[in-house]
């Protein structure tokens, strides 16, 4: 797999011309420059890092990344897969495939096929019947909710590198920092944006006034088992307890986040995380000095198709 590089974007930037600059008189004498007035004179280069791609380790001469593991190489969705409480706790990654881009020689992609939904399949009720109490037909027990590519948010961070910063350290060790922190910030992200979907169909489930409140018995009734549970506790602390350094939520075991102020129960199995694979990032410079921004975006939207299998904690 090859490894995320971002500094390649960056050299690329830094080789490249403002966009209201054109090479006059090019391969002559007289060869110049002309500028065009009303035109961005910004100069940078776009690139993507994809999921699958190795995460940079800092040089051996630097210090170890406190992020990464020892002496182990992941990609970015193991990364992602590993540092959100949100997939921790059980929730599915979907990462969905870019289209392939159509050239010369293979001619045009007509049709391209995604993942189109993710879908939660329940255990149907069965009920004593004979011919004078027949059975009561009920619906197909699935919940679906669509991975719809054109409802997916879209997502950005944006860094400012002077000159100095760019200087005071190798083009590696620079990569690897950029690297790991949008990796780890992805992770960050998908806990806010899963946890705020969560909340708003808890809310909605429970009227718009307050969300379904967790116990043993509405876990029963969906006829989960209890090993199937799992918590996570947001900045407000809502129903935590520490016993022999284990953090727990009503017995269940939990784990930190500060991506939400809430407190969730639930089997987050039936909860997903859908993620573009292309994850885009601009470089710009700034100035004739040589800072430059780097700019990142991602697309991704969560997945609930029945919150009924989830509760709030207050």
């Amino acid at each position: 797999m090859p490894v995320a590089n971002i500094h390649e974007v960056m050299q690329a930037a830094s080789r490249e011309i403002p966009r209201n600059v054109v090479v006059t008189k090019r391969g002559t004498p007289e060869e110049g420059y002309s500028r065009f007035p009303g035109i961005s004179g910004t100069a940078g280069s776009s690139g993507v890092i994809r999921l699958g791609d190795l995460v940079p380790r800092v040089p051996e001469e630097g210090t170890r990344m406190v992020s990464q593991p020892a002496g182990e190489e992941e990609s970015l969705a193991a990364a992602l897969a590993r540092s959100s409480r949100f997939l921790q706790a059980g929730a599915r990654f979907i990462p969905i495939d870019t289209a392939p881009v159509a050239n010369a020689t293979e001619g045009a992609i007509p049709l391209w096929s995604r993942a189109g939904s993710f879908t939660v399949v329940n255990g149907a009720s069965f009920s004593a019947a004979d011919e004078l109490n027949p059975l009561v037909a009920s619906s197909l027990p699935v919940s679906s909710e669509q991975i719809n590519i054109d409802l997916m948010e879209s997502y950005g961070v944006r860094f400012e590198l002077s000159r100095r910063t760019q200087k005071d350290m190798t083009g590696a060790e620079l990569n690897a920092r950029l690297v790991n922190a949008i990796t780890f910030g992805i992770a960050r992200a998908v806990d806010n944006i899963a946890l705020d979907t969560l909340a708003a169909k808890l809310l909605e489930a429970g009227g718009g006034a307050a969300m379904p409140t967790y116990s043993l018995s509405a876990a029963a009734s969906k006829g989960l088992r209890f090993r199937e549970l799992a918590a996570i506790i947001g900045t407000s602390g809502a129903g935590a307890t520490v016993t022999d350094g284990i953090l727990r939520v009503s017995g269940t075991p939990a784990e930190l986040t500060g991506e939400h102020s809430g407190t969730f129960i639930g089997a987050f199995d039936r909860a997903a995380v859908a993620v573009m694979d292309d994850v885009r990032v601009l470089v710009e410079r700034l100035d004739v000095n040589g800072a430059m921004a780097v700019t990142c975006w991602l697309d991704a939207m969560a997945l609930v198709p029945d919150p009924g299998f989830f509760w709030s904690v207050e």
